[in-house]
């Protein structure tokens, strides 16, 4: 699947239900875009480029077993829930995750790749997250033999919760 130029803006929790459809859709459940891929092994997913989310009440961009390539996007202001990321990769052991040049200003966090195995995070620039999570959070899948590539990122001026978390 690919999604070009989506705009995802202002999106509350569960307000906009609906599919992706000829790469122009908007939004699913809590996120300014939400996909599940369900393709088991291998690297079936998605490609979003020049996206813009802004104030969605979710993360940005969440998936969940999928490939994902995620480039030359600009997310703002999302995740008014504390547990929430910008982007959020869950699942991520089987499929290849590609995220490069992103932009993300504001919102509860930054980037989490869950249970990452072949990872390239490359030119992403996180700044002034707050009260949520960390600017970058990445868990290596153990059981695979893990190609983690993470270089040329700036995380700037990001706050953490007062509880550490």
């Amino acid at each position: 699947m690919t999604v070009r130029h989506a705009k995802m803006v202002r999106n509350g929790l569960y307000s906009m239900e609906g599919r992706i459809a000829d790469g122009t859709g908007t939004s699913v459940a809590e996120a300014g875009l939400r996909v599940r891929c369900n393709t088991g092994s291998g690297d079936g997913g998605i490609t979003v480029f020049n996206m813009t989310a802004t104030n969605n009440y979710g993360p940005a961009f969440y998936s969940s077993e999928c490939g994902v390539t995620l480039t030359d996007s600009v997310l703002s202001g999302n995740g008014d829930n504390a547990d929430e990321y910008t982007v959020h990769v869950a699942d991520a052991e089987d499929h290849q995750q590609e995220i490069r040049r992103l932009v993300i200003r504001g919102g509860r966090g930054g980037v989490y790749i869950h249970d990452a195995a072949r990872l390239e995070l490359t030119d992403v620039d996180v700044q002034q997250t707050s009260g949520g999570r960390a600017a970058l959070r990445v868990g290596v899948f153990y059981t695979a033999s893990p190609v983690i590539n993470i270089y040329g990122n700036t995380f700037e001026n990001n706050t953490l919760a007062s509880d550490g978390a």
